[in-house]
């Protein structure tokens, strides 16, 4: 008897509606998203530090005492004047207090000039942060497409071994009925049925553990698209009657792929930077000038007055040339083992694609072996049928050449599902 498991009125998925849903709906991609919008308002946040810095304010205050105290004392001749006073030195002692409560409001305006290429250079850096934001979100794409790919190949590999299964299950019923009539009728020993039956026994075993295999996945690829977490069906088979051709279309040159992959790419943001990050210590070592303007308007002694100002201001960093010079060459070391880094990942990056395109061909190499294996395996299985009926071989000898067919089939199934799987790592590696 065939044994079968499934879950009816699963939903049944594309390859392509998987990719979809899971670069729709995966955290990682999501997040990734959310990072990006991120850098792309640091970078318009610096953009404004090319504007006018604009700055209103306002004090007031009192005080026990005035702000400005003075005590008067001395004494002041006072001259004869005939008929009234003989004249002589008047005294005086008197304090006299200012400021002892008011207001002042008043706004100022200052606009760099020249700040030793500080803003220009941090709003270059910010561009290189929503760059290499881009990128890594990118980065996190491909790795939902490679795992989004590998969780399909896997179910349809589990799916097509169960297929496998069933039909070797298939032939044992049948071989069981035949050994069963021959032991009725004498003609075999009952050995013959009790080995038939367990090797029957161990292939349902093997069934039920693709089976609950098949379901685990299934759920895993659900949750992983953002289907939550009740088991899906795949569309793809895996069958030797869906021959798989090698595209040679899909090769490119390292040298001409190089360029387009992100890890390429985020280095070379990381020299960038490490270029910028130079040219920010150069700058930091340069005087700095700003233009400005600004008004109060107060009341300090019961009166109203404003007043106007414009002003520059020029500062030069005397102190920090003291170490600026070694900071600078700090920057141009640092800016050299960026570049290092380049090139040396460079030539890492064309290795390895140049072994991603190796694994292709291998497994494509694989199926074929696997292909003319099946056809091998095959025909062993119908001969020895046909042997055993004939009474020229054991029951052992059939079961070993259906162990054959099933593993035949298994080795291609592996095949074929490697193969997808080194597919898309290569189109990945090589910045597709």
């Amino acid at each position: 008897m065939a044994v079968s498991f499934g879950i009816s009125a699963q939903r049944i998925l594309t390859l392509d509606e998987c990719r979809a849903l899971a670069l729709e709906n995966n955290v990682a991609i999501r997040n990734a998203g959310l990072m990006s919008k991120a850098s792309h308002e640091t970078r318009k946040e610096a953009f404004t530090k090319y504007f006018p810095n604009i700055s209103l304010g306002s004090v007031a205050f009192t005080t026990n005492h005035g702000l400005l105290q003075h005590n008067f004392k001395g004494e002041i001749p006072v001259p004869p004047i005939p008929g009234i006073t003989d004249g002589g030195v008047l005294d005086f002692d008197q304090d006299f207090t200012l400021l002892k409560k008011g207001i002042s409001v008043g706004a100022s305006l200052v606009q760099p000039v020249f700040m030793g290429g500080e803003i220009v250079n941090a709003n270059k850096l910010t561009e290189i942060g929503e760059a290499v934001a881009e990128l890594q979100s990118r980065q996190s794409a491909d790795q939902v497409r490679r795992t989004v790919e590998q969780y399909y190949w896997q179910l349809a590999m589990l799916k097509a071994k169960q297929q496998t299964v069933l039909t070797v299950i298939n032939l044992l019923d049948t071989l069981q009925y035949q050994v069963e009539v021959s032991v009725r009728a004498g003609v075999v020993l009952p050995n013959d049925l009790l080995e038939v039956k367990l090797r029957h026994n161990e292939v349902v075993t093997d069934s039920i553990k693709l089976a609950n295999g098949i379901n685990v996945l299934s759920s895993l690829l659900a949750q992983y698209v953002g289907l939550g977490v009740e088991p899906v069906d795949i569309a793809e088979r895996i069958t030797p009657e869906n021959k798989i051709a090698l595209d040679p279309g899909i090769y490119i040159n390292p040298n001409e792929a190089l360029s387009s992959t992100v890890d390429y790419q985020l280095l070379s943001q990381g020299v960038r930077a490490a270029e910028i990050a130079k040219r920010m210590t150069l700058g930091a070592n340069l005087p700095k000038v700003a233009i400005g303007a600004g008004f109060s308007e107060s009341n300090l002694a019961k009166q109203w007055h404003n007043n106007g100002t414009l002003f520059a201001t020029v500062i030069i960093p005397v102190s920090e040339w003291w170490g600026g010079s070694h900071a600078i060459k700090r920057s141009k070391l640092n800016l050299q083992v960026a570049r290092n880094n380049l090139s040396d990942a460079s030539e890492l990056l064309m290795v390895k694609m140049n072994n991603g395109w190796n694994n292709v061909r291998t497994s494509f190499r694989q199926i074929e072996v696997a292909e003319q294996s099946i056809e091998q395996a095959s025909e062993n299985l119908r001969l020895n049928e046909l042997y055993y009926k004939a009474g020229t071989i054991t029951v052992t000898d059939l079961l070993k050449s259906q162990t054959l067919y099933r593993s035949a089939h298994d080795q291609y199934i592996e095949a074929v599902g490697n193969y997808q799987v080194e597919i898309t790592k290569y189109m990945i590696d090589t910045g597709r």
